[in-house]
């Protein structure tokens, strides 16, 4: 009997598996612009400061440009990380993101991500984010990033990058 039990709660895991991956695989689509892998980190009480990651797609065969971004628990922008002579620094990302034609850009820990200032309350796991972006071509975009664990690696395994191997063509390394 306790091996069927074992067995049964082993598949039981398994099936609920996909749902609960599932629950952080939303994706958002405006337009040319595709918003997926969207997620963020729960802060501890008192915390000033909070990142935002998602990757960003361009399907369209025109340029856009990710100008501004707005929520209601703080000042966002979004930020790149450099690293000079084994020294990391994040500052704002100036002229906003391009996006080319056919271009995947991951805002990732570790790399471009949206900087939350000036934070009026903690971000609690399993809530929502909610974020206005404003791109050039697409307008304003909701949306919400599922708030995981503090430490948690992102839906693929968190890393930082976009789609070049030298980091977005924007940033100043």
């Amino acid at each position: 009997m306790p091996r069927f039990i074992r067995t049964a709660a082993i598949m039981a895991a398994l099936l609920l598996l996909p749902a609960v991956t599932a629950s952080f695989a939303h994706e958002i689509k405006k337009g040319d612009i595709l918003l997926t892998e969207l997620w963020s980190r729960a802060t501890p009480a008192g915390a000033k400061v909070a990142a935002g990651f998602f990757t960003v797609e361009n399907t369209g065969s025109e340029a856009d440009r990710l100008v501004d971004i707005k929520t209601p628990v703080g000042k966002a922008e979004i930020h790149e990380t450099a690293t000079v002579n084994g020294v990391s620094t994040m500052r704002p990302l100036e002229g906003g993101l391009a996006i080319a034609p056919g271009q995947k850009v991951t805002l990732a820990p570790g790399g471009l991500h949206v900087m939350i200032t000036e934070l009026k309350e903690p971000l609690k796991e399993g809530e929502m984010l909610h974020l206005t972006l404003r791109f050039q071509k697409a307008g304003e975009i909701d949306a919400t990033l599922h708030i995981r664990p503090p430490g948690a690696p992102g839906p693929g395994g968190g890393g930082a990058g976009s789609s070049s191997p030298h980091g977005h063509p924007g940033m100043k390394m």
